[in-house]
C-alpha cells in the first residue's frame, strides 16, 4: 500500500485507499477460509468417510463453503472494484470507460450474488 500511496501522493483520498486495502485482505481471507473449510472436509473423508457421510457435518460444510465463496467472497470483490474505481476517478489514473465498466462490473458482482442460489 505504501507504494500505491508514493505514487499517487497528494491526489489520493486515504478513505477509498482504505476501503480499497481492507476490502483486498476481507476477500483474501474469505478464500482462506473457504478453502480450510474444504480441506477438512477432505481430511475428514480420510480418515473416516462413512461417518462423515451418514453425519450432516458434510452438507453443512458445503453450505459454509458456498455461501462464503459465492456470496460474501464476491461482494467484497464488488466493494474492492468500486474502491477502485473511486480512485481513479479521482487520480484520473485510468480512462473514464474503465472507470464506467468497473462500476458496472462491480454493481454486477454486488447485486448478481443472490441470483445465483
Amino acid at each position: 500500500m505504501g507504494v500505491v500511496r508514493a505514487r499517487l501522493g497528494a491526489l489520493e483520498d486515504q478513505f477509498f485507499s482504505t476501503v480499497f486495502f481492507g476490502a483486498g485482505l476481507l476477500f483474501l481471507a474469505m478464500i482462506f477460509a473457504s478453502a480450510a473449510i474444504a480441506g477438512g472436509i477432505i481430511a475428514s473423508y480420510a480418515i473416516e468417510p462413512n461417518v462423515l457421510l451418514r453425519s450432516g457435518v458434510i452438507t453443512f460444510g458445503r453450505a459454509v463453503m458456498y455461501t462464503i465463496s459465492n456470496v460474501y467472497a464476491v461482494r467484497m470483490a464488488g466493494v474492492f472494484m468500486i474502491s477502485l474505481a473511486t480512485i481513479w476517478t479521482r487520480t484520473r489514473v485510468m480512462p473514464r470507460l474503465f472507470v464506467f465498466l468497473t462500476y458496472a462490473l462491480a454493481l454486477l458482482l454486488l447485486v448478481s450474488s443472490n441470483l445465483t442460489l
